[in-house]
């Protein structure tokens, strides 16, 4: 794939770590980039941390365990920048420290709606897209 400015990215994940540098390369590249969090309270930092870049920065609260919520992603990432040229499913999350079988089934759950959902549901929400406009990419 070619990384071009005017290009959308959506990046779930993105207030930190690895989706918080995804993020910044893409939008210092002149790409105009979504970025979604579980944490609310982050995306406004990242947010203005992202700005002093080219490429325009929005971010949205997502759980990507939720499928609504990554419909909800999609769509507004379409209604603020008309298109999306890649996905990058980002976001997980670790759990606490501890033997696996000693992890709680809630643990477990969790690990298993976020780090293995949210790359169904967003592959689910947004390979339809990449379909009707006959291109996109996705990290996963």
């Amino acid at each position: 794939m070619r990384i071009e400015a005017g290009q959308v990215a959506v990046v779930t994940g993105g207030t930190s770590g690895i989706g918080l540098a995804l993020a910044t390369v893409l939008a210092r590249r002149g790409v105009n980039v979504m970025i979604a969090d579980v944490r609310e309270d982050a995306i406004p930092t990242a947010v203005d941390l992202l700005s002093r870049h080219p490429g325009r920065v929005v971010g949205v609260h997502a759980d990507v365990g939720v499928d609504a919520d990554v419909d909800a992603l999609a769509d507004e990432t379409i209604e603020r920048f008309g298109r999306v040229d890649l996905v990058c499913n980002n976001a997980g999350v670790v759990c606490e420290m501890a033997p696996m079988w000693e992890q709680r089934p809630e643990t477990w759950r969790w690990l298993i709606d976020v780090k293995l959902m949210g790359v169904v549901h967003g592959v689910r929400t947004f390979a339809p897209l990449f379909i009707a406009q006959g291109s996109g990419h996705f990290l996963n």
